[in-house]
């Protein structure tokens, strides 16, 4: 998950924070709310 995370990084410059927020919410071992962005 961290490494497809930070491939998304590469493109998704208007992220708004949602990559880091994420990746923190990965490494402590719980799961994000990707919310409304799974309808992209």
């Amino acid at each position: 998950m961290l490494e497809y995370l930070d491939s998304c990084g590469q493109f998704w410059i208007a992220n708004r924070g949602k990559l880091a927020e994420w990746t923190v919410l990965v490494r402590a071992g719980l799961k994000p709310d990707f919310g409304s962005n799974l309808g992209y």
